[in-house]
C-alpha cells in the first residue's frame, strides 16, 4: 500500500509538471497560477500545494527534471576526463552536445523556450532569476576552466585573453540559441551547428581582437 501511494505520488507530481510546462509556455510565469496549473493537470489545487508551496518551486521542479534529462542524453557522449587530456577537444563536444540537444531535441527544445521567454524579469520571479544566474557561473567556471587548461597545453594561443574569450564564447552560443528559438524560420543555426561551433573555436585560436592587449 505504501509502495502504491508513492508511486500515485509521483505520477501526480509528474502530471503538475507537464501540465506547469503548459501553462508557463502558454501564459508566461508570472501570467500562470496555480490553480492554471492544477485545472491543467486535472487536480485540486491542494494536490499541487502538496508537492509545491509555489510556482517558482514549481518552476525549479521542472528545471530539475530537465537537467536529469540532460545529462542522460549527454551520458556517453561528454568524456570529463579529456578535461586534462584534451581540454578544447571537450569543449568542442560539450557545446556540440548542448547546441543538438536545446535546438533538436523537441521536449528540451520546448522546455528552453521557459527561461529565455516566458521567465519575466520581474520581483516575483526573484528566486527563479537568482537560480538562473547560480547556473550561469557554473557554466562560466566550468568554461573558464576549459579554457585556462586548453590555453596551458598549447592548444590556445598563450596571449589569449580568457576573461574575453570565455564572455565572447558565452554570448555568441547564448546569442545563437535564443536566436533560433525564438524564429526559427529566420535563424536556422540548427542545421549548422556543427559550422557554428567551429567557427567559435576558430575565433579563439585566431582572432587578435581576443588576445590580451
Amino acid at each position: 500500500m505504501v509502495r502504491k501511494t508513492r508511486e500515485e505520488a509521483e505520477k501526480t507530481r509528474e502530471r503538475i509538471l507537464d501540465a506547469a510546462e503548459d501553462v508557463f509556455s502558454r501564459c508566461g510565469v508570472s501570467g500562470a497560477t496555480m490553480a492554471d496549473i492544477a485545472d491543467c493537470a486535472g487536480v485540486s489545487r491542494g494536490a499541487v500545494y502538496g508537492h509545491y508551496k509555489s510556482k517558482a518551486q514549481v518552476f525549479l521542479g521542472i528545471c530539475d527534471r530537465m537537467h536529469k534529462f540532460f545529462n542522460e542524453l549527454a551520458a556517453g557522449i561528454i568524456d570529463e576526463s579529456m578535461t586534462e587530456t584534451n581540454p578544447l577537444g571537450l569543449l568542442r563536444l560539450a557545446t556540440l552536445a548542448y547546441m543538438r540537444i536545446v535546438l533538436l531535441n523537441d521536449r528540451f527544445r520546448r522546455f528552453s523556450e521557459l527561461p529565455y521567454f516566458k521567465c519575466e524579469h520581474v520581483g516575483e520571479n526573484a528566486e527563479l532569476l537568482e537560480y538562473a544566474h547560480k547556473l550561469q557561473k557554473v557554466r562560466m567556471d566550468r568554461l573558464v576552466t576549459l579554457i585556462e587548461k586548453a590555453k596551458a597545453k598549447g592548444q590556445l594561443s598563450e596571449n589569449l585573453d580568457v576573461a574575453l574569450a570565455s564572455q565572447f564564447f558565452t554570448c555568441a552560443l547564448d546569442g545563437m540559441l535564443r536566436k533560433d528559438l525564438f524564429n526559427p524560420k529566420m535563424h536556422d543555426v540548427r542545421d549548422h551547428i556543427d559550422d557554428m561551433v567551429a567557427a567559435m573555436l576558430d575565433c579563439m585560436k585566431y582572432s587578435e581582437a581576443l588576445r590580451q592587449k
